[in-house]
């Protein structure tokens, strides 16, 4: 009696979970991000957003979307077809796939900038999540790869941001996302310049 009695309550608790997690997956656009270069990196995208789609989930991998017709006819770069994914798609779960036996996934920091540029810090935070593939070794932990990661970002954004905060121009620009960071210089710099152009 007892135990039919809490497998009863155990299959009522399942159900509940299974609607939450139909709710959820009416309500998310999943979209999966990572490095473009190389091929076998955007096959690791695409494989895991197949399994993804195989279980249910509505995944966008920008890989796998056409890019759109511009005035010239030139090919649409990778920061305007993100731009135009987050208009047309309105995702609002972003997972960053990472492998060890892959190159980081530092074309990330562009889209992270432009979600925290949209939604501020803290509503950019709850909507990215990353994940790590990765091929342990003696001694290797499983937040490693993870770590080394957002440890890269982190320095780098502070970078860009310190390179602002002198009064450079920054800019992004062809498909790989290459950071950009210009100033134009009038008279002779001042040797602080040189200490945050070459950082210790």
């Amino acid at each position: 009696m007892v135990r039919a009695m809490f497998r009863e309550e155990l299959s009522e608790q399942g159900k509940a979970e299974d609607q939450n997690i139909a709710l959820w997956k009416r309500d998310h656009v999943v979209f999966l991000l990572g490095s473009g270069f190389p091929p076998e990196a955007l096959e690791f995208r695409k494989k895991a957003g197949k399994a993804l789609k195989d279980r249910g989930y509505d995944i966008l991998v920008m890989g796998e979307l056409d890019g759109a017709p511009t005035e010239d006819d030139s090919k649409e770069l990778a920061n305007e077809k993100f731009r135009r994914i987050l208009k047309n798609y309105r995702p609002n779960l972003f997972l960053i796939l990472v492998s060890q036996s892959l190159p980081a996934a530092n074309g990330v920091t562009y889209e992270i900038a432009t979600l925290i540029e949209r939604h501020g810090i803290k509503k950019a935070s709850s909507m990215i999540r990353m994940c790590a593939k990765k091929i342990k070794s003696d001694g290797d932990s499983d937040q490693s790869v993870i770590n080394e990661l957002i440890s890269a970002v982190i320095h780098y954004m502070m970078y860009l941001q310190l390179l602002n905060q002198a009064g450079f121009k920054l800019d992004v620009i062809e498909e790989d996302f290459l950071w950009t960071a210009t100033l134009e210089i009038t008279k002779e710099p001042d040797e602080q310049l040189f200490d945050i152009l070459i950082p210790s």
